[in-house]
């Protein structure tokens, strides 16, 4: 942002990313204008269950848990949590990326997840930030909330919604993030307009 000289910024942060957001908004909130969390990782109980057991073999049995998160086990993992079992080819291509990161990067980003994976999201509120959460109906990874809030959208797709249902991602993210554009250009517009009536006045 600082290299691109941008002052401000929406976000949209997927799965994983969206903790990077949460920590990024918290840390910076009056550089961000609205953030988008899709598919945000808030996980179902028995994942979180499944990253304290595979915490605890990591902690006495490194070998075996770099194991478990390679190869064939790593693709049905990933298979299952982004595409609910279906095989597609954009599951070979997550997994090509994946395995081009160090072993060691893909355990610290599962196992030092906020809570296990469970801990609410926190926000600032001062000054508050619009933020939208779009959820999939179909997602086995995360658990949408059963009361869902003003901000929370839920979509009928599963985790993999960025390539497998990305016009119901548009449909939802678009509109929110016009929105703020427009508002950022009436206070621009209202700012240039304040500033003109201060220019006139002082001549």
């Amino acid at each position: 942002r600082l290299a691109l000289g941008i002052e401000q910024w929406a976000i949209l942060a997927y799965s994983t990313g969206t903790r990077v957001a949460e920590a990024y908004v918290q840390q910076y909130p009056h550089r961000v204008t609205r953030a988008v969390f899709l598919c945000p990782i808030y996980l179902r109980e028995p994942w979180k269950i499944a990253l304290k057991i595979e915490q605890w073999i990591d902690s006495k049995r490194s070998a075996l848990a770099n194991w478990i998160l390679s190869e064939w086990r790593l693709y049905w993992m990933l298979l299952f949590v982004g595409f609910n079992l279906h095989q597609h080819d954009y599951a070979d291509e997550w997994m090509s990326e994946i395995e081009l990161q160090p072993l060691e990067n893909l355990k610290r980003m599962v196992l030092e997840l906020p809570g296990k994976g469970r801990a609410p999201f926190t926000l600032p509120t001062s000054p508050p930030v619009p933020t939208l959460f779009v959820w999939g109906r179909y997602d086995v990874l995360t658990a949408r909330p059963f009361r869902p809030r003003s901000n929370d959208v839920i979509i009928s797709a599963n985790h993999s919604a960025p390539v497998l249902a990305p016009h119901l991602v548009a449909a939802s993210v678009l509109p929110f993030l016009k929105e703020g554009d427009m508002l950022q250009n009436n206070i621009t517009k209202r700012g240039k307009k304040d500033l003109l009536i201060q220019t006139e006045h002082s001549a």
